[in-house]
């Protein structure tokens, strides 16, 4: 399977990965054993059909709450596979403001979105992010796997009273640069401010409306692709 970021704050440079959090276990795993993370009883199976009648399905294990060996704990982590050879994007939406670079400006290979809040990216391992391509990874086998944390915990002032993070995972066929998408599911998680743990947002299959609203996102950051 293709290699997948231990945690989403590996995105962050700018931001302390620690931080203050309400147990004595840490989040994040220095030396996750993924194979021994995967064998959890608590994975849930479930089968999203492609957006056209016999095309591309989706196979997704979810674990609601990422235990000691995996890479985040406490957070989700998704393993997933694809009924055909297909890359992946993913795109991510946090309501939280825009984190900024040293410059005072926002990356613009991550930031999707319009203003300064919420923070829509295009999420991608760290090793790809000056690739100038959108995939979430470097694999064409259908398959990929993400368990995303944030080690600190959501202040008083967050809005909504909790920290939301979403992610829309696309199955999509890559041409070139052309890129169509074949199916979706939507996840993540919900920090409520003063809960110990966020709680999991199970996968849910997307509409291909979804798509239609984040391509153009995606072109504009992406110069040169185009996202049919």
């Amino acid at each position: 399977m293709s290699s997948r970021r231990t945690a989403f704050f590996a995105l962050l440079p700018l931001l302390v990965l620690g931080g203050a959090c309400n147990t004595s276990e840490p989040i994040l795993n220095g030396k996750p054993d993924l194979e021994l993370c995967r064998t959890d009883p608590g994975f849930q199976k479930l089968h999203f059909d492609g957006w056209n009648e016999g095309g591309t399905g989706m196979d997704v294990r979810f674990l609601p709450r990422g235990t000691k060996p995996c890479p985040a704990r406490r957070f989700p982590f998704v393993d997933v596979k694809a009924t055909a050879p297909v890359r992946w994007i993913q795109v991510v939406e946090v309501n939280v403001p825009i984190p900024m670079g040293e410059d005072k400006k926002p990356s613009p290979s991550w930031q999707l979105g319009e203003g300064s809040e919420p923070w829509i990216f295009a999420d991608m391992v760290p090793e790809r992010r000056d690739s100038g391509e959108p995939f979430v990874n470097a694999g064409t086998d259908g398959r990929f796997w993400d368990n995303p944390a944030w080690p600190d915990p959501p202040k008083q002032d967050q809005k909504d009273g909790a920290r939301k993070w979403r992610s829309r995972s696309y199955a999509v066929i890559a041409e070139g640069k052309k890129v169509r998408a074949v199916a979706g599911f939507t996840w993540g998680w919900t920090w409520t401010v003063g809960a110990e743990n966020p709680e999991p947002f199970p996968p849910e299959k997307l509409a291909p409306d979804a798509w239609k609203a984040d391509a153009p996102r995606l072109a504009k950051a992406f110069e040169g692709w185009s996202f049919e």
